[in-house]
């Protein structure tokens, strides 16, 4: 469950930075395992939220991408419960807990990635936008103290382009903090990153993540891009929200710990 949750990581890490500054509306065809799903990716300014495809992963969450609070919202909307996730940087400084994870946490160990980017110099045109083709590989190993156990390798190949410039943040995101004997632990997090920089959008994109011995491979394509104004509500956190300390307590197993945002 962990190594799957990486690799959204990885998936967002090659979203930034972005570049055209009108509010977007995105929506995808994603086929994983032989399932087929859609997503809907809003983008306004430094802000992102994603609807849709779970991967996988159980229950469809909604993702709000807050570059400029250098955090990532996680809700599950069936129950109004939300996860806050800080966003690192490439320095490889040190991740700050979540909000939900500050009280009556202790320190874990550190989860390294280590990403290659590669522009092939092929580009076309694809809807209405010069696409780059671009091949991307991520690594993922985790320190034995580490509250999250992962050794990962994921390959990307696709076609990108320039959408939105405010999605400038750097997305050396913690993982959802677990939880031992009720306290919460978060990891740290180190970037290495390699290549041609970062791609843009994935308009079209297959994604291969090796673990535990098998593949797992997700092909995804924008169906539909639109431009026009997006309010401002969709990239705040739903009010009342419970705010909860890690991925368990957000599907709903193990106690409920938190309260409302203030």
């Amino acid at each position: 469950m962990h190594n799957r949750r990486l690799f959204v990581v990885f998936a967002i890490l090659l979203l930034l930075p972005l570049a055209n500054a009108a509010d977007s509306t995105i929506k995808t065809r994603n086929t994983t395992m032989g399932m087929n799903s859609e997503s809907t990716v809003y983008i306004k300014g430094s802000r992102q939220r994603t609807e849709g495809a779970s991967m996988g992963m159980g229950p469809s969450f909604v993702t709000i991408m807050q570059c400029d609070q250098k955090r990532i919202i996680t809700v599950n909307p069936r129950s109004n419960t939300c996860m806050v996730t800080p966003l690192g940087d490439e320095s490889g400084a040190k991740s700050a807990p979540s909000a939900a994870a500050s009280g009556g946490s202790h320190k874990g160990g550190t989860i390294t990635f280590t990403v290659n980017t590669i522009d092939t110099g092929e580009r076309q045109k694809m809807l209405g936008l010069t696409a780059r083709h671009i091949k991307s590989t991520m690594d993922a190993e985790s320190s034995p103290d580490a509250c999250s156990k992962t050794s990962l390798h994921t390959e990307a190949d696709g076609w990108y382009a320039d959408i939105a410039p405010g999605l400038a943040c750097w997305t050396g995101m913690a993982p959802p903090p677990s939880r031992s004997s009720g306290r919460a632990c978060q990891d740290t997090m180190r970037f290495n990153h390699t290549g041609a920089g970062h791609p843009g959008y994935p308009l079209k994109q297959t994604t291969t993540m090796q673990v535990q011995g098998q593949n797992i491979t997700t092909q995804s394509e924008v169906v539909n891009l639109t431009s026009a104004p997006l309010v401002a509500s969709l990239f705040e956190m739903p009010a009342g929200c419970k705010v909860v300390g890690s991925y368990q307590e957000l599907m709903g197993m193990g106690g409920m710990k938190g309260g409302p945002q203030q």
